[in-house]
Parts: structure tokens; sequence; C-alpha cells
């Protein structure tokens, strides 16, 4: 038998005591950190999205699988509803991971909204070349229904980028106050999010400081 259980996060901790019916005593939250070396403010990346990914557009951002569990139908659906109400606005939405089994949900927002040409899918990228993903996007959204902790949050900030996530699970024990939340299954509710960040340089730059002393 453990001595000791280590939970990344008090809402992984209350649902190791909850499922498994464990003493609290016996286990220790340790939070998660990040790559700092890499996960940090790269002022001269553009380049490099700009010659390998052609990537020269204003964009918001998500990282990580493409799938359900992560919410990424009503995120694109959100994209969809916001260039609806905005379409003069120039940001395309830039889904970075591998698509999981449910991504058919994800084509058919894509095809409802006509968003073929307003998302891009560089596929999985590593982490040498993440961060730069993270230095050029105006928005870091993550709409995840479910996290025991999630480090993608972590790593936006620490390179500046402005976030709006998920109210859920362990996201606002995780975020605290230096991310604008939403309810991940009320598409308006991110919308408005979105808006609030992109149309504010103000916001955005209050989040920027926010992130980066919050990691």
């Amino acid at each position: 038998v453990a001595e000791k259980i280590i939970a990344v996060s008090k809402c992984t901790k209350e649902d190791i005591v909850e499922t498994y019916k464990i003493s609290p005593e016996r286990i220790a939250v340790v939070l998660n950190g990040y790559d700092d070396n890499k996960y940090k403010v790269l002022p001269e990346s553009k380049v490099v999205l700009r010659e390998k990914y052609k990537i020269d557009f204003p964009y918001i951002l998500f990282v990580g699988r493409l799938e359900l569990k992560k919410n990424i139908p009503r995120l694109v659906e959100a994209f969809g509803q916001f260039k609806l109400k905005h379409s003069e606005d120039k940001h395309k939405l830039v889904l970075v991971g591998t698509k999981g089994l449910t991504f058919p949900l994800v084509e058919e927002q894509i095809k409802k909204f006509n968003l073929e040409n307003e998302i891009f899918f560089p596929g999985w990228v590593g982490d040498d070349e993440l961060p730069v993903f993270h230095n050029n996007a105006d928005l870091f959204a993550f709409p995840s229904l479910f996290e025991g902790f999630g480090i993608p949050v972590l790593e936006a900030m620490g390179c500046g980028c402005p976030v709006i996530c998920a109210n859920t699970t362990s996201l606002p024990e995780v975020a605290g106050e230096a991310t604008l939340m939403f309810d991940p299954l009320k598409v308006a509710e991110i919308v408005a999010r979105m808006e609030q960040v992109l149309f504010n340089p103000e916001v955005a730059d209050s989040l920027r400081i926010k992130g980066l002393e919050r990691v």
C-alpha cells in the first residue's frame, strides 16, 4: 500500500478521494510546472512562423488533441459565430494538435460556418517550435471540459499570450485571476470573451502581465 499519493491539483485530489474513498490526509498536492526555458517571450519568433508555416495573419490559438473532451466543436462554433458578427475581422483560428476520433464533429462546424479558409491545422508541433505559436497569437483559447491540471494554460502565459479558458475542473485553480473564464457549454460566452480580448488592447495587455506573474 502506498504511504503517500501525489495529486497535481486540489481538483484531482478531490476526484481521487471521491472515486477511491481514500483519506485526504494520504494525498499531497504538488502542482505541475512547465518548461520556462522554452515557453518564454521570444521577440523575433514571427519569422519562423512566416517562413516554415506560412502564417502571416493574426490568429486565435488552441493547442491540444482535437477531440470532444477538449470541446473543439464548440470552440469552432464560437469562432464561426464570431466571424458572422465581425466579418471584417482578419483573425483566423489555429488548431495545433492531432485529430481525435471525434474530429468529424469539428468538420461539421467548419462546413456549417464556411470556415474552410479561416482555420489552420499545423498538425502536431514539438516543444522546440510550439512557443513560437504562443508568442505570436493574439489570444489563446482553452475550452476543455475536463483537466486534471492544464499545462497548456501555463505555457501560453509563459509566452506572454492572453488566455481565455473554461471555468471547469482544475482550470480556475491553475489560472487564478490571470485569465478570462467562460462556461465551456455556452458558445455565446466563448464569443464574448474573444471579443473582450481582441477588441480591447488594455484587456489583452492586462492579461499578458497577469499571466507572466502567475507562472
